[in-house]
C-alpha cells in the first residue's frame, strides 16, 4: 500500500509506504514533484516488475483512494485515474479489479487512526458488508475492524 499525497496542481508532495510491499515498491523510485498520474503510472510499472501485478494473475486488484476537499475536484480526478488505470492495466494484459473511489475526511482520519490506508479500510468494510447478517455484531464492528487491520 502506497499513500500519495498532492497539491492543488496535481504534483505528488509526498509519498509514504504504508506496509512492506509498499517500501519494496518504492525503494527505487523518486515521485515527488511528478503529476499523481505519471507517479501512479511509475508505481504500477514497478508493481509489474516486482509481480504485485502479473498477467498470470487473475486476482488482481488496484484500489485507489482519492480524498479532495473540493468534492467536484475529487469525482474528476476518481473518474480520470479509473480511467488512465484501467487502460493502463488492459494494455499491460493484466486482468484486474480496479477500484477508484472518493472518500470523506471522516474515513482518512479513522484510516490513519487504524494505521492502514483508505483502501483497505474500504476492503475491510466490505467483508464486514458481505458478512451473513446473523455474524454481524454490531456491537463489536469497530473491535472487529480494528482486528482486521492487524492481519
Amino acid at each position: 500500500s502506497i499513500e500519495f499525497r498532492v497539491n492543488s496542481f496535481d504534483k505528488v508532495i509526498n509519498v509514504k509506504a504504508m506496509n512492506d510491499d509498499g517500501e519494496q515498491i518504492l525503494e527505487e523510485l523518486d515521485l515527488k514533484g511528478m503529476e499523481i498520474e505519471k507517479a501512479i503510472e511509475a508505481a504500477l510499472d514497478e508493481m509489474v516488475e516486482q509481480k504485485f501485478l502479473d498477467d498470470a494473475d487473475d486476482k488482481a486488484n488496484v484500489m485507489i483512494s482519492v480524498q479532495h476537499k473540493n468534492e467536484e475536484k475529487q469525482e474528476e480526478m476518481t473518474v480520470y485515474l479509473n480511467g488512465e488505470v484501467n487502460v493502463y492495466v488492459k494494455n499491460a494484459g493484466i486482468e484486474a479489479e480496479v477500484e477508484v473511489e472518493g472518500i470523506g475526511a471522516e474515513r482518512v482520519a479513522l484510516a490513519a487512526e487504524l494505521e492502514i490506508t483508505p483502501g483497505k479500510l474500504n476492503l475491510i468494510e466490505k467483508l464486514w458488508a458481505s458478512m451473513p447478517e446473523d455474524d454481524q455484531d454490531d456491537e463489536n464492528y469497530e473491535a472487529w475492524i480494528e482486528e482486521m487491520a492487524t492481519d
